[in-house]
């Protein structure tokens, strides 16, 4: 016995103890869910309006000032999202008892910039939204290949330029790379800054 094993061991993978998928490709769906939420959230909105405008309703005054909506709307969207984010970020993990290494000042200072970015994605996109219901149609069966795009599932040298080109459009695939590394590995915001930057 002590020909085989001279000295007792246990093979542990850094930053992944279970040795499974929920260590890096679950955080990368929360991170996922914060963005396609909101982005549903915002475009079932508008489409609201929209047919309400259609429909001959006047929507108010309010609505002469495009930067004074804008702003507004972002604020609100983000307050509400920020306990959102509390949640699916920290509660979640610790519910499932899935790593944690982040530092708090680390994440907000990345969670609110990757908020801000899907924020203003969602109003853009809401302005090619007609009606309520069109919004499912699209952003429900984007979300698989947004995973596989961000490059958490998939290598990034084999996806094509092209698409590799494409994902940098969504917010998701930038946050998807730097949270992982926040949370599995206990980065900082210096070591994402290229993330941070992209949002």
């Amino acid at each position: 016995d002590v020909m085989t094993m001279p000295i007792d061991n246990e093979y542990v993978t850094m930053f992944n103890p279970a040795n499974g998928f929920q260590a890096f490709l679950i955080p990368a769906i929360l991170i996922l869910i914060l963005q396609q939420t909101l982005v549903l959230g915002v475009s079932m909105m508008a489409g609201t309006e929209n047919e309400q405008r259609r429909a001959g309703m006047v929507l108010g005054h309010e609505y002469d000032n495009p930067i004074t909506v804008l702003g507004g709307k972002a604020l609100a969207y983000l307050i509400v999202y920020g306990f959102v984010s509390a949640y699916v970020l920290c509660f979640v993990p610790w519910l499932f008892n899935m790593p944690q290494l982040w530092q708090l000042p680390t994440l907000m200072a990345f969670v609110v910039p990757f908020l801000m970015a899907s924020i203003f994605f969602a109003i853009t996109i809401s302005f090619f939204v007609r009606d309520r219901e069109s919004c499912f149609l699209l952003f429900v069966f984007v979300s698989v290949p947004l995973i596989f795009m961000s490059g958490i599932s998939w290598p990034t040298s084999n996806i094509p330029p092209f698409w590799k080109g494409f994902a940098q459009i969504f917010p998701s695939t930038h946050a998807i790379n730097g949270f992982a590394r926040i949370n599995t590995s206990g980065a900082l915001l210096q070591d994402v800054r290229y993330e941070c930057l992209m949002l």
